[in-house]
C-alpha cells in the first residue's frame, strides 16, 4: 500500500523527456538519403548485395508466403562465396514482413523505404533483388530500377557483375603471387641453412 500513492506521479517523469513522436510538418520524417518518409523503418522493396549474398536460400525458406524463389546467375560460380544463385521476390505475395532480411546470414538481403511503383502487367512484381534501388534517391520506383530477369539482369548490371568478376580474379593473381613469393623466400632460407651446416 506504501507505494501506490506516489505511483501516479512516476507519470511526471515523461514531462521532461524527448518524445518518441515526429512533430509534422514541424519536422521532416527521412531516410537515411534524405528523403521524406512516411517511416523512418518503412518496408518496401528489396535490395540484394550481389557480391555479399552466399545463396544459401534461408530468405526463401522462411517466406510464409512463398513469395521468394531463385534465379542462377552462371558468371558468379567461383567468383563468388556460396552458390550462383539470387533471389527473385514476387510483390504479388510478399507481405513485407522482414523475415528474409532478419534471417539473412550475410546481411545482404535489406528492405529499402521506397515502394510506390504501379504497373498494369503483373509480371512486373516479379523481381530479381539487386543493388540498383540504392541508387534510386525517390521514393518512386520506376522500371529502369527494377530487374525483371537474367537478360534483364545482365543489362542493367552487366558492368557490375564483370566489376566483382574482375575483382575476384585480380585478389587470386594477387594470392598467387604472394604464394609464390613466399614460396621462394623459405627456399632461399633452406639453401642458406644448408650452406651454413656444410
Amino acid at each position: 500500500m506504501g507505494g501506490s500513492v506516489t505511483k501516479p506521479f512516476h507519470a511526471l517523469v515523461h514531462l521532461v523527456r524527448k518524445p518518441h513522436t515526429v512533430k509534422i510538418p514541424y519536422e521532416k520524417h527521412t531516410d537515411m538519403l534524405g528523403t521524406e518518409l512516411p517511416t523512418e523503418r518503412y518496408r518496401g522493396y528489396h535490395v540484394n548485395d550481389i557480391e555479399a549474398c552466399i545463396g544459401c536460400g534461408f530468405c526463401g525458406r522462411i517466406c510464409m508466403n512463398a513469395a521468394i524463389t531463385y534465379v542462377e546467375i552462371p558468371e558468379l560460380k567461383g567468383v563468388t562465396k556460396g552458390l550462383p544463385k539470387r533471389p527473385v521476390v514476387d510483390y504479388g505475395r510478399c507481405c513485407f514482413c522482414g523475415l528474409c532480411t532478419d534471417v539473412c546470414p550475410t546481411k545482404s538481403l535489406k528492405l529499402v523505404p521506397k515502394y510506390n511503383y504501379v504497373d498494369e502487367d503483373k509480371n512486373t512484381f516479379k523481381v530479381i533483388a539487386s543493388p540498383l534501388l540504392k541508387k534510386n534517391d525517390g521514393v518512386k520506383i520506376s522500371r529502369d530500377y527494377l530487374v525483371f530477369s537474367i537478360d534483364d539482369l545482365h543489362e542493367k548490371l552487366g558492368d557490375y557483375i564483370d566489376e566483382i568478376i574482375r575483382k575476384k580474379e585480380e585478389e587470386k593473381k594477387k594470392k598467387a603471387a604472394e604464394k609464390a613469393k613466399a614460396k621462394k623466400e623459405n627456399a632461399k632460407e633452406e639453401d642458406k641453412s644448408k650452406q651454413e651446416k656444410s
